[in-house]
């Protein structure tokens, strides 16, 4: 039980993000599931299945308020997939300690362009 209400948290918090900046939800759920003691490639993975219910929530309202352009949008949702199914191959052949610090280095870029 209280593994299940800090994984709501979690939830909670990461479909708040997602909502609020239009992503950055899966940046939420990993951290929160590695607090919580998950495994890093494990909250990696969960993270992936998470962000499917929270994009399609946000999408949708985005989508009601005018803000996709669905044109350009279709092409990147094919890219996205494609992109989706090499990640996850990958998944299974990097390090954890590789992958932390791809990540790692993947948050601070972001950082660091949200300053600029």
């Amino acid at each position: 039980m209280k593994k299940g209400v800090k994984s709501a948290a979690v939830g909670v918090v990461s479909g708040f993000v997602a909502g609020l900046f239009g992503s950055g939800g899966g940046v939420a759920v990993v951290e929160g599931l590695e607090r919580t003691g998950t495994e890093e490639k494990r909250a990696h993975a969960t993270s992936l299945a998470v962000i499917f219910p929270i994009s399609a929530v946000s999408a949708a309202l985005y989508t009601a308020g005018g803000y996709v352009p669905l044109d350009s949008t279709l092409w990147l949702c094919g890219g996205a997939a494609l992109g989706g199914i090499i990640g996850a191959y990958c998944l299974k052949r990097v390090g954890v300690r590789l992958l932390n610090n791809i990540f790692t280095l993947l948050m601070l870029a972001a950082g660091i362009r949200m300053l600029f």
